[in-house]
């Protein structure tokens, strides 16, 4: 777990430090677009990178579940999904917010 974490804050450190070169930019009347498609790309391989971290971690985890832990498991990832989805798609998953 320790490691994963280590490894996702470095990630997330290195798409940060990424997002701040690329709206950097703006501030150059001058930049090439070929900077900022550089720079995007960039973001894409390291957000990417994160989500295999994620998927990796969590097939590894899966891997140590009984039948019944993997049924909590699956219902708390795809709660967790859902909190990070839109507001529209929560509510079509959840009901209207009252």
């Amino acid at each position: 777990n320790s490691s994963h974490k280590q490894e996702r804050n470095e990630l997330q450190r290195q798409i940060n430090n990424t997002r701040r070169q690329f709206f950097r930019l703006s501030h150059n009347a001058n930049f090439s677009p070929d900077q900022a498609d550089s720079l995007t790309s960039e973001i894409g391989k390291l957000v990417s990178a994160m989500e295999r971290n994620s998927f990796d971690y969590i097939a590894n985890v899966r891997a140590l579940c009984t039948a019944e832990q993997l049924v909590k498991l699956d219902n708390y990832l795809q709660q967790k999904m859902r909190s990070r989805g839109p507001a529209e798609e929560q509510r079509q998953n959840n009901g209207p917010k009252r």
